[in-house]
């Protein structure tokens, strides 16, 4: 049952046990695959780690993962910062627009919006404009609660 729901899950680009384990309860194709059985990520992570034909789905010859080192992308990355923290680098980047950075910054750390879920342009520039409609609800769902706090008291 399991190989069936991960070598479907792989033909709909799913590699992630917990997204498996999301689609075995919300996906009636999934549901039907594992005849309404419900494993959870760790089970389809064991499986997959101990299935025979793991050879076959990854690179390694054993279960060791091997770092590589971009020794190219390490010296591209050296010569950026100097530049950066070059004079000219440092006036470029004081004239950069400084308010623009704290709104993603909050969007990014304080609610949680990582990356972009959606993949073209047309629809990354929807989800933006729905994280950016949030962001201002909240602010101003705040300013409301401010000034009816200050009504309170005066």
């Amino acid at each position: 049952m399991l190989l069936k729901v991960i070598v479907y899950a792989y033909l709909s680009n799913v590699y992630s046990g917990r997204q498996m384990e999301k689609l075995l309860v919300e996906n009636t194709a999934y549901m039907w695959l594992s005849g309404m059985q419900r494993p959870d990520f760790g089970t389809i992570n064991i499986f997959r780690s101990k299935c025979p034909m793991r050879g076959k789905c990854y690179k390694g010859k054993s279960d060791r993962r091997e770092i590589e080192v971009n020794h190219q992308a390490n010296a591209f990355k050296k010569e950026v910062k100097e530049l950066l923290w070059s004079e000219k680098g440092l006036k470029h980047r004081s004239n950069r627009p400084i308010e623009p950075e704290a709104v993603f910054g909050d969007i990014k750390f304080n609610h949680g919006f990582k990356r972009f879920k959606l993949k073209s342009n047309r629809k990354v520039k929807v989800e933006f404009g729905l994280v950016a409609t949030a962001h201002n609800l909240r602010k101003y769902i705040v300013a409301k609660q401010a000034s009816a706090k200050q009504m309170q008291v005066a």
